[in-house]
């Protein structure tokens, strides 16, 4: 994914972005990927993931 001189290509960047979207995503985590994909999730909670179950630990804002 690197080229030779330590750099992201173009596309591996976006791909880097996206992922870091998701990551730091604040909703449900099926609806995102589904959507990703390309296909729609009707419900606004899927019951499964971190976030649906409330389960998602939000990471300290450094001071």
């Amino acid at each position: 994914m690197l080229e030779g001189n330590g750099e992201l290509t173009d596309a591996s960047s976006t791909l880097l972005r996206q992922m870091e979207r998701y990551a730091a995503s604040v909703g449900c985590r099926h609806q995102y990927l589904t959507e990703y994909f390309g296909d729609w999730h009707a419900k606004n909670s899927c019951g499964a993931c971190d976030y649906c179950l409330d389960e998602l630990e939000l990471a300290a804002t450094p001071a």
